[in-house]
């Protein structure tokens, strides 16, 4: 296998890297989208279904919202430490990130916390379904 081969299958595999880390950051964003628009959507409601929610399984709706809003704001962080650490690798002379730096440490840990606070508001919100069954 050649040096053009091999330089080939990184840049395939470093773009397939780049599509689905932005596809899961997507995912993550519209996912604490929606899990807050459910909660609102309940919280607010004059319906029989969202009352008896909201009486019999409230703190599971809370933890539907807030696992929702702060899905948004690890997204958001994520991008603001990324662009700290973008911003270094580009003064830097030879284009290198401090995988150690603050920043750098930071944008890998909130994209892994996104993921969790998303799963966590879904399995929450799987909890309301089932046990809204219950309730009504």
């Amino acid at each position: 296998m050649g040096d053009e081969d091999l330089k080939a299958r990184r840049e395939k595999v470093i773009q397939t890297k780049a599509d689905i880390t932005g596809n899961i950051s997507s995912t993550c964003r519209f996912v604490g989208f929606g899990l807050l628009a459910i909660f609102y959507t309940i919280q607010t409601g004059d319906s029989g279904y969202a009352q008896a929610v909201r009486l019999s399984l409230g703190w599971w709706l809370w933890i539907v919202g807030v696992s929702g809003a702060i899905t948004i704001l690890l997204d958001y962080l994520q991008y603001v430490f990324a662009w700290r650490s973008v911003a270094s690798a580009l003064a830097d002379p030879e284009y290198l990130y401090d995988t150690k730096s603050l920043s750098y440490c930071s944008w890998t840990t909130l994209f892994i916390l996104k993921q969790c606070a998303s799963v966590f508001g879904v399995a929450a919100l799987c909890a309301v379904v089932i046990f809204s069954d219950f309730c009504v």
